[in-house]
């Protein structure tokens, strides 16, 4: 909140002065679109997935296009979407409607501003599952500016809107041509259900996991000896965590582990939630939750590392480690699975031509994160006030 509010502007009122929280209950007889928490993206004010009311026995509430729709339950999650059409949610989502002096789409935003965001936490009540409530969100003041600031600034976010939902596309249509190509190419074109008759692309040997790669297993060093900073005599010791940020990094004495990998060992997670995600380009020691991957000459580190990433391995892996996520994986479970290796040169161009599309998926990855900065800093100085449109 400003200590000062721009000339104009409204912040003595509170929210729920323009915003009626609508709680029109589902009829449960018309069929419609559902949307659950499950189906809005985090932080993104877009749908992964619609739902319908087929099926569907618990009490929902209805909402109407123009509405905007804020996910109560975890709002830490920033779970929010601009309706543009009606529907029927859960329980767990607020419906805001807004009244005479506020533009829905305004709404919209201010539901993603960090004030809105930062009540709807600090007032949710529950441990596990903490839900906000109406009460505490509409009684805060936020600045409300006059009908055509609001305008204008909707403008302004929607355009950057409009350019990350355009790049979040491209990522999609990316990965869904790497998919493709995956299945293509790592089959010799085939495909996979040959490949599970036993056919064999000309060119290609038919080996197994087994015969081809070898584990090197880590060590986990008694928690007493970590540090958080670099230090001259320290090494970084690499957990499953590391391979997503860097926000805690671990080291710990270089004579604790002899144990290592460089930024191109392939390394396997072999426990828990994580089990058979596959991790490079770190180097360090490395705990007992990873496995390092010991390649043999017939085998191209970098055609390995999608091969690892593909269908076929990530299916077996999982009815493997079904058995018991905490209990994991060894060589022997996997050593029977069939790995067919075409020529060396062969593996390095198919490696080429997936890594190309892993640097286009990476540009337009960076692109979404500078737009995403862009409109935070926009949405805190326009929602405030710093910088006026006027």
């Amino acid at each position: 909140m400003l200590n000062e509010v721009p000339e104009g502007w409204v912040a003595s009122k509170p929210l729920a002065c323009f915003v009626d929280n609508i709680g029109k209950k589902w009829d449960g007889k018309s069929k419609a679109l559902y949307v659950g928490l499950e189906h809005i993206a985090q932080s993104e004010g877009r749908l992964v997935a619609i739902g319908d009311t087929d099926g569907i026995a618990s009490a929902k509430s209805a909402f109407e296009k123009c509405d905007v729709l804020f996910g109560k339950l975890r709002p830490n999650l920033r779970k929010f979407w601009y309706a543009d059409t009606s529907g029927v949610c859960s329980t767990d989502i607020l419906v805001l409607r807004a009244k005479q002096g506020l533009l829905p789409k305004f709404l919209f935003f201010l539901t993603q501003s960090t004030e809105f965001i930062e009540c709807a936490v600090q007032d949710a009540v529950g441990t596990k599952m903490p839900r906000t409530s109406w009460k505490s969100l509409g009684a805060q003041c936020l600045p409300i500016p006059p009908l055509t600031e609001q305008k204008r600034i909707a403008e302004v976010l929607l355009s950057v809107d409009e350019s990350i939902q355009a790049t979040q596309r491209l990522i999609e249509q990316a990965e869904r041509v790497k998919q493709g190509l995956m299945e293509e190419l790592l089959t010799g074109g085939l495909g996979s259900e040959a490949i599970e008759r036993g056919e064999v692309p000309e060119g290609w040997l038919s080996s197994t996991f087994g015969d081809e790669i070898e584990f090197k297993g880590g060590n986990q060093p008694p928690k007493k000896t970590f540090i958080y900073e670099p230090k001259d005599g320290y090494v970084r010791l690499l957990q499953i965590r590391d391979f997503e940020n860097d926000l805690k990094p671990a080291y710990i004495p270089e004579t604790a582990t002899k144990v290592r990998c460089n930024e191109q060992d392939i390394l396997i997670a072999r426990y828990g939630a994580s089990l058979g995600r596959i991790c490079r380009g770190k180097a360090g020691a490395y705990n007992v939750a990873l496995v390092k991957l010991l390649l043999s000459e017939r085998l191209v580190a970098d055609y390995a590392f999608y091969w690892l990433n593909g269908d076929t391995f990530q299916s077996y892996l999982i009815s493997v480690g079904s058995r018991s996520a905490q209990a994991g994986f060894n060589k022997q479970d996997l050593a029977p699975l069939v790995l067919l290796l075409p020529p060396l040169t062969e593996q390095k161009r198919i490696a080429e031509v997936l890594s190309s599309v892993d640097d286009r998926v990476k540009r337009h990855k960076d692109e979404l994160e500078e737009l995403s900065r862009l409109k935070k800093g926009l949405m805190d100085d326009l929602l405030t006030g710093k910088v006026r449109t006027v």
